[in-house]
């Protein structure tokens, strides 16, 4: 019991220096919000020498809400002046589609990305030092400045290679970025072409090939998340990858995923949004094998509240982050609960409550940002999720091959092709659905706030009543 109220106490305290994080985002600095602050902690002070129990934590909650915001200001980007000309290094990888080419480059206090042709995508290499020339464009979202820190867009007219810088960071991003080409290059080799490009899209997130009906498709069937390389979409392939090697003892399936975890994360080139996603999701299976549930959540607020000491603008303005955080709490507090219903369906009952926990906590957010929801987006979900960590598992496993055991490598795509060819087709089958898709569009963090507070009220009474039945039962 006293643990228990350790980690509660440790979880209040950490949502509480975030929850400054998350103030000062809507509401900066003034030194008349810090007075306010202070009144009410000074106030919820002298309500402490009268309270009881957990009350008593209510000034240290105020004080550590003061520090997230105070922290917060210090954190602020500096307002940087655009230049048209700009020189400066390639500090990660290229995002490509099939009318331009988005690179980073980092110029001594300037962080800019480069909007180039395709055909000049060759100088966008890591460590390459570019002199470039062209419009800028201003960032016109919150996130992309703060979360990502984007200072401002470059649409380049001239763009000229300087020098190539070395060192051990450029040498590994290099490694990296070589890495993603060859593998990507290996897909083309081993799949057809429809797979080859959902494969590409699976593993690595690159959707430039991808056609307009099929992009609809993804949309309307809800699964725009498997391509997405989303928060959402990576706590539900760690989780059900995880949960798929329960047949080895917990700490071989500990091992295995996360080997998988970071094979997937160098796939991807390592961005950032997978790198947090990977993060959280080690958190949460080191959680698992502790096998505790008040554990799991202590380790999902202590990872949130990392990210958030060097990421402090993410929690509010970076949409993956969101979902990821959203859909591990959707399954490590709802999937059990409905598990429990499900529990005679075995793997499958773990993969629909897994799916339905983060569905149903990512919900209000992808009605927020995207402004509408798929009403069937569960089954083909269900259906689809059920292998994509095989799948993935064969993918990337051929796209290494191909490069040592050419004829092992033809064996594993045959069958990874199969299940491609699967998934594609559920995809478009639902797709095509015309009633799959309703608008509904968010326009207030008020109903954001409002969702999560009536499912929060509904889940503490469904736990309670849980824990309740089972002292009971126990009697």
């Amino acid at each position: 019991m006293k643990k228990r109220r350790l980690s509660l106490w440790i979880i209040i305290v950490l949502l509480s220096f975030c929850l400054g994080l998350v103030i000062y985002s809507f509401w900066p600095f003034k030194p008349v919000n810090v007075l306010i602050f202070l009144l009410i902690f000074l106030l919820s002070l002298v309500a402490s020498w009268f309270a009881r129990g957990l009350w008593k934590i209510i000034p240290i909650t105020f004080l550590c809400l003061i520090l997230g915001y105070v922290y917060a200001d210090f954190q602020k980007p500096q307002n940087v002046l655009p230049n048209n000309k700009i020189q400066g290094i390639v500090n990660g990888f290229r995002d490509c589609s099939r009318t331009e080419c988005r690179c980073p480059l980092k110029a001594n206090d300037r962080f800019v990305v480069l909007k180039m042709r395709p055909e000049q995508d060759f100088l966008c290499v890591p460590g390459n030092e570019l002199k470039a020339q062209g419009q800028v464009q201003s960032v016109k979202y919150k996130s992309e400045s703060l979360a990502h820190g984007i200072d401002y867009y470059l649409l380049v007219e001239k763009i000229n290679l300087v020098d190539q810088k070395h060192g051990v960071w450029f040498g590994f991003l290099k490694i990296l970025l070589d890495i993603k080409q060859n593998f990507s290059l290996a897909i083309g080799r081993l799949y057809g072409y429809e797979e080859a490009i959902f494969a590409r899209g699976l593993v690595l997130g690159e959707k430039q090939d991808f056609s307009f009906d099929f992009k609809t498709n993804l949309q309307k069937s809800g699964t725009s998340h498997l391509v997405a390389l989303s928060g959402f979409n990576i706590s539900i392939l760690i989780l059900a990858l995880f949960a798929s090697l329960k047949f080895f003892s917990k700490k071989v399936a500990f091992v295995i995923t996360s080997i998988s975890i970071l094979g997937f994360i160098l796939m991807t080139g390592a961005p950032t949004s997978v790198v947090r996603a990977g993060l959280v999701g080690e958190f949460l299976i080191l959680a698992e094998i502790l096998g505790r549930q008040n554990d799991s959540g202590l380790i999902l607020v202590w990872s949130l509240f990392l990210i958030s000491l060097f990421s402090p603008f993410a929690l509010a303005y970076d949409v993956s982050l969101q979902l990821s955080f959203s859909a591990f709490l959707g399954i490590v507090y709802l999937a059990p609960l409905i598990n429990k219903q499900l529990h005679f369906l075995g793997f499958l009952g773990e993969t629909i409550s897994q799916t339905l926990g983060a569905t149903l906590f990512t919900l209000p957010l992808v009605a927020y940002y995207f402004g509408q929801i798929s009403l069937i987006s569960l089954l083909p979900n269900v259906l689809v999720i059920s292998v994509v960590p095989i799948t993935t598992y064969l993918i990337m496993l051929s796209g290494i091959f191909y490069f040592i055991f050419l004829s092992l490598a033809h064996v594993l795509s045959f069958v990874a092709q199969v299940f491609l060819d699967y998934m594609l087709w559920i995809i478009n089958f639902f797709g095509t659905i015309s009633f799959s898709v309703i608008k509904l569009k968010l326009n207030s963090p008020i109903w954001l706030l409002a969702y999560y507070l009536v499912f929060t009220l509904f889940l503490i009474y469904w736990w309670k009543y849980i824990f309740e039945k089972e002292q009971i039962e126990h009697e």
